[in-house]
């Protein structure tokens, strides 16, 4: 699966990890797996393998991962720079891409 970032700060950071796609190798990441690209702007990804029972499920594990990585990231920063993910997860084998926000979570609850 890929997670793709519009902004990433301290790139050097990133690019000494093993999942690290720089944004042509993302690009073409997509591409090879039969996603559109038209319009889609790229600063770099991150590349997972992770196992899951279903695209949604993979897409849990890594928005999990998201999660800590731009937590572990607003320590660090001393600027207001950020890193800024693109708003979608696109898993190898599914059609479309999956939102990065979670769904929401719970039922509608009304008054009497």
């Amino acid at each position: 699966m890929l997670v793709m970032f519009l902004a990433v700060p301290e790139r050097g950071l990133a690019q000494h990890q093993p999942t690290w796609l720089n944004k042509g190798a993302a690009i073409e990441w997509l591409r090879q797996n039969g996603f559109d690209t038209h319009g889609l702007r790229s600063g770099g990804a991150f590349c997972y393998r992770l196992t899951a029972l279903d695209a949604y499920g993979a897409a849990d594990l890594a928005r999990q991962m998201v999660d800590r990585l731009l937590a572990r990231a607003s320590y660090r920063r001393s600027r207001r720079d950020r890193m800024r993910p693109v708003p979608y997860i696109w898993v190898k084998g599914h059609p479309e891409p999956i939102p990065l926000a979670a769904p929401a979570r719970g039922a509608p609850m009304s008054s009497p």
